[in-house]
């Protein structure tokens, strides 16, 4: 289940007006440059009709066509092109913006009136309006599995005002809810339709009102889109005629399908094969910092309770005894960032003046000696293996480190078992792992393993950072939250719920060929405003 919900983004959808389409440099570890693609420009207006296929290598096999079911982000990806959601979530800058609502106001902290884009037709003809955001809701309410409310469940009601006005009331404050409505996880259905071919008809020919609509799913192989002529917005939006997402699970495979020209763009390219492809003369490589946070944390409540890991000092003392730049150049050849706390540079509440703690092995003797473990003391680490790129080779690392300063035993254990036993709080008293990010907010991926309330994913409980949280996670002021997610991170270094780790880069690769695509950090991709020379 938490490989379901960690391995999933933010859902986005391009507004008609802007398209992340500019880079500037970056540190590269090989002669040439990766580009980090971070600037969002305006589009040059096309006056010629798409042309062309786009062809994008994804790791995942599509299972479903309904983005709302999709349990990975790259399936998210494949099965969200023929929709919009109501607002957009901009990959770059992480602003809100419009999309199918034009507008909105914020009555008070759960109220909400979204004025919806006119003129808006689903690719079989039906009307958007109202009637499709509150059918859309209660479709999404309805679902027996709970699995297509995860978007909406903070919304207590969706109300129709008029054709094309809808009141959106939360259940509490919520100050993500207009990030929620950006995902790809809150698609915008056509009603009629919905209500003819239900949750089947939907999995497996999708219709909504975006620029491209369905043409062709060959399952285990890939999905195929094509121009939608009748899309409301911008007629340089859809740049290509055909979009394929190509199922090759393999890196190595999609690397060698990239430098042959069988795809136009490889993902989820892992660091160890960045220099095949900058090699290449008709390649390039381009990355952005990931929202996922990786982390190692402690447990205070099962298997850690009375033990040395009580003691603060002792919790110091490890996040000192490990050279964590070392582990991120070498294991990730350098392709990531060491974090100061669970909150990262790509989250919203980011203290950019606090700096991680060094790697400083004689303060780490200090603190255990001033404890009363001048010579260590017995325990665990788990570590999952294959949940993600190096994790075990991670987790080897850290204890290589760790074992300097204790007596450390590494259990390396298959990914679901992992979560299985930590959830059960039948588990080790110091784990690794990562949680990601949909929102580019710590709400989520830090509430997620700090928060014990009805939580079975944390292990550490700190009455203070989590009476911080919940407060930061109901003001809708985002100064006010700042500050809030300012004081927390320098209570992460006094009081350790465990060792912030790194974020690390994601990469893909790409034919010189396309123009107007950039990787985000959430791992969500748009094929809005993207074109191929021929």
């Amino acid at each position: 289940m938490k490989a379901q919900w960690l391995c999933r983004s933010l859902g986005l959808a391009m507004t008609v007006m802007f398209l992340v389409s500019a880079c500037a440099p970056a540190v590269s570890p090989t002669p040439q440059t990766i580009v980090e693609q971070v600037v969002v420009t305006a589009l040059p207006q096309v006056v010629e009709g798409p042309k062309g296929t786009l062809t994008i290598g994804v790791p995942s096999v599509v299972e479903t066509l309904d983005p709302a079911l999709a349990t990975e982000v790259m399936q998210e990806n494949a099965a969200a092109t023929p929709y919009e959601t109501l607002t957009f979530l901009d990959g770059a800058t992480g602003e809100v913006k419009p999309l199918l609502a034009e507008s909105w106001d914020v009555v008070d902290p759960t109220t909400y009136v979204f004025h919806l884009r006119h003129g808006v037709k689903f690719h079989n003809g039906e009307p958007f309006n109202a009637d499709a955001v509150t059918a859309t809701f209660d479709f999404m309410k309805a679902d027996e599995t709970g699995t297509r409310i995860w978007a909406w469940e903070t919304v207590k009601s969706v109300e129709k005002v008029d054709e094309f006005t809808v009141k959106i009331t939360t259940k509490a404050p919520d100050p993500v809810i207009l990030k929620r409505l950006a995902l790809y996880l809150a698609p915008i259905y056509p009603p009629k339709y919905v209500a003819q071919v239900g949750a089947d008809g939907l999995a497996n020919n999708p219709v909504g009102t975006g620029p491209f609509k369905f043409k062709e799913w060959v399952a285990g192989e890939k999905v195929v889109y094509e121009a939608n002529p009748d899309y409301w917005g911008r007629p340089d939006i859809a740049r290509v005629e055909f979009v394929v997402w190509k199922s090759i699970p393999e890196a190595s495979s999609r690397v060698a399908a990239l430098e042959a020209g069988e795809i136009d763009i490889a993902t989820a390219v892992p660091p160890g094969q960045i220099g095949i492809l900058m090699d290449h003369p008709n390649l390039i490589v381009s990355r952005a910092l990931g929202t996922r946070i990786f982390y190692v944390l402690f447990d205070n409540i099962s298997s850690g309770k009375g033990t040395p890991l009580e003691d603060k000092r002792v919790r110091q003392a490890l996040i000192y005894a490990i050279d964590r730049q070392a582990i991120v150049d070498t294991v990730f050849q350098g392709q990531g960032k060491v974090l100061s706390s669970f909150i990262g540079p790509t989250q919203f509440g980011y203290d950019p003046t606090l700096a991680p703690l060094p790697y400083d092995p004689e303060k780490a003797q200090q603190l255990l000696t001033e404890a009363g473990y001048p010579n260590g003391f017995k325990t665990s680490i788990a570590v999952p293996s294959g949940a993600y790129a190096n994790d075990v080779q991670a987790g080897q690392a850290i204890v290589g480190y760790l074992s300097k300063v204790l007596d450390i035993t590494l259990n390396v254990r298959e990914a679901n078992t992992h979560w299985d036993l930590e959830c059960a709080h039948q588990f080790d008293p110091m784990f690794f792992d990562g949680s990601g990010d949909r929102f580019g907010d710590p709400s989520y991926p830090v509430n997620l393993i700090m928060i014990t309330d009805n939580n079975c994913w944390a292990t550490w409980d700190s009455p203070e950072q989590q009476r911080l949280l919940k407060q930061a996670a109901e003001i809708v002021d985002p100064a006010q939250r700042e500050k809030i997610y300012h004081e927390v991170a320098r209570l992460m270094q006094e009081d350790p719920p465990g060792i912030a780790l790194w974020q690390v880069y994601n990469f893909v690769g790409m034919n010189k060929r396309v123009s107007g695509f950039a990787p985000w950090p959430t791992e969500s991709m748009s094929m809005r405003g993207v074109s191929v020379a021929d």
